[in-house]
This record gives C-alpha cells, sequence and structure tokens, in this order.
C-alpha cells in the first residue's frame, strides 16, 4: 500500500471497528479505490460502484449499519492489532 492508501486503511479502522481479520481483502479494495479517488485520479462509474459495493459490504452505508451488531463482553479479537 502506498501512503494514502495506509492513511485510507486507519480511517476505515476508525470508522468501522467492528471490522475482523476475514474482512482484510475487501479493506484493502476498498483502501486502493479510496487512496486514488483522494490522490485526485478520476474513477470511472465502475470503480465508484466497486467502492460504494465495498463500504456497503462492511457495514458503512446508513441501512447497512443496522444489521451491525457488536455483542458486549465480546473477547479479544485476534485482528484487533490490524483493524483496531
Amino acid at each position: 500500500m502506498n501512503e494514502t492508501e495506509a492513511g485510507v486503511w486507519e480511517g476505515f479502522k476508525r470508522e468501522f471497528p467492528w471490522l475482523k481479520e476475514s474482512d482484510r481483502c475487501l479493506l484493502e479494495i476498498a483502501c486502493k479505490l479510496r487512496g486514488a479517488m483522494i490522490d485526485g485520479e478520476e474513477l470511472n462509474i465502475s470503480a465508484l460502484a466497486q467502492l460504494r459495493m465495498c463500504i456497503s459490504s462492511m457495514g458503512g452505508s446508513p441501512s447497512d449499519i443496522t444489521k451491525i451488531t457488536i455483542p458486549n463482553g465480546e473477547k479479544e479479537d485476534p485482528a484487533a492489532k490490524f483493524f483496531n
């Protein structure tokens, strides 16, 4: 990942604290796309749709976030060092 994408990763960690290790590949795709957009690359409609789908799959849209539940007293996630 380049510097912008690494910053996007940190942003996503704050925005979506419920992500797990199994979300890593999806998160990497989203970082590449959002990073390109931040760096001023012009994304085509297909790339924007893919970013939207990634964000939705991570529970980031208003309708999708209602489906996210984080149980109280959850055991520490081994992937927390990557996502939290």
